[in-house]
């Protein structure tokens, strides 16, 4: 899956400011209780369980309870 078209990073996730966990989704700020796995140029979103290049791993990024609800099952971690 594909994550917006504007990057990996929502463009409002910095409003939030330093210390705080935006969704990588929306932007708005989490509690940080919520992970997806981001990898590729096209930052994509990947399972626990699929290998990932080194060179293709973008890490770890919070993640709303909303945006995670609309994410197939197995791509969203309670811990990163």
């Amino acid at each position: 899956m594909r994550l917006g078209t504007g990057g990996i990073v929502h463009p409002d996730a910095e409003r939030d400011g330093v210390g705080d966990t935006p969704c990588v989704c929306c932007g708005k700020a989490t509690r940080g209780e919520r992970w997806v796995h981001l990898a590729g140029y096209g930052g994509q979103f990947v399972t626990e369980d699929e290998p990932v290049d080194e060179t293709e791993d973008l890490g770890w990024f919070p993640i709303g309870p909303e945006c995670a609800k609309k994410l197939p099952a197995g791509y969203v971690s309670s811990g990163a």
